[in-house]
Parts: C-alpha cells; sequence; structure tokens
C-alpha cells in the first residue's frame, strides 16, 4: 500500500508540473529516501484509523470491475484534516520546523502549520489524496466497505 500511495503521489505531482528537478521525492519508490519510504509506511498504517472514524473498513477486492468507493465532501475534509495533522506530528517528532520555504537538509518545512492555516492549494493537495485512497487501494486488491 506504501508503495501505491507513493505512485499516486508521484502522479498527482507530474499533473501539477512537478519534475524531479522541483521535487526531490519524485523518484521511484526504490530510490525513495529511507526516510520518505518509511512516512509512506506510517500513512498507509494510519488508513485504518482514518476510515475507522468514518465508519468505514478495508476488505477484499473481488476483481477490477467493482465501482470505487466514493467519499463524502465532509469525509474528503475529515480524513484530510487527519492525514495533515498525523504527518505534521510525525515530521515533529523528527526534528522538523516550520519556516516559510522548505529545506530538507535542514529539516524545516512550508506546512508544518495547523489545517485551518494552510493554503487552499495545499488543502487541496491533501483532499485528493484522500480522493485517491479508493484507486490506491484498489491496486493491491483491497476497498473500502461502510460498516
Amino acid at each position: 500500500v506504501a508503495r501505491a500511495i507513493h505512485e499516486q503521489y508521484l502522479e498527482n505531482e507530474r499533473k501539477a508540473g512537478q519534475t524531479m528537478e522541483t521535487n526531490s521525492s519524485m523518484v521511484p519508490w526504490n530510490e525513495l529516501p529511507n526516510r520518505l519510504k518509511d512516512s509512506n509506511i506510517r500513512q498507509a498504517e494510519n488508513i485504518w484509523k482514518m476510515l475507522h472514524r468514518i465508519h468505514c473498513s478495508i476488505a477484499l477486492s473481488s476483481g477490477d470491475k467493482e465501482p470505487l468507493f466514493i467519499f463524502t465532501d465532509n469525509e474528503v475534509e475529515l480524513l484530510a484534516e487527519m492525514e495533515h495533522e498525523r504527518w505534521v506530528d510525525e515530521r515533529m517528532k523528527k526534528g522538523w520546523v516550520y519556516v516559510g520555504n522548505r529545506d530538507d537538509m535542514q529539516k524545516i518545512h512550508d506546512c508544518i502549520l495547523d489545517w485551518a492555516d494552510l493554503s487552499d492549494t495545499q488543502r487541496m493537495k491533501d483532499r485528493n489524496a484522500d480522493r485517491a485512497l479508493p484507486a490506491i487501494l484498489a491496486k493491491v486488491y483491497l476497498k473500502i466497505v461502510r460498516v
């Protein structure tokens, strides 16, 4: 699931016009630094918890002909905020701090902010990542179901 999350991230960043020159995270999984692989793994592990909050779970998919799950707008907003909070907490525990521009070597990032303080563009990236979750899980033969 972590690899599928990274593949979706690459696709989203390419659509946004990003390249390896503008975003050092845009490399294949095998070339991704361990700290970023670990972050994707933590994100994958957190999916169950997030889905539980909206009364959903994960099940095995019976094939690629099943329609993909669609979140409500309220669910997308809640999931995006939860994932952002998890990400900020993860970064801060590793010594990252907020500064108005990003520098991975110095562990500073412009998105280590409360959800309400993020730019609309950044919040939309988080929402789109959650909207893509059903497709990400489908790549590994899983699906989201309401409980």
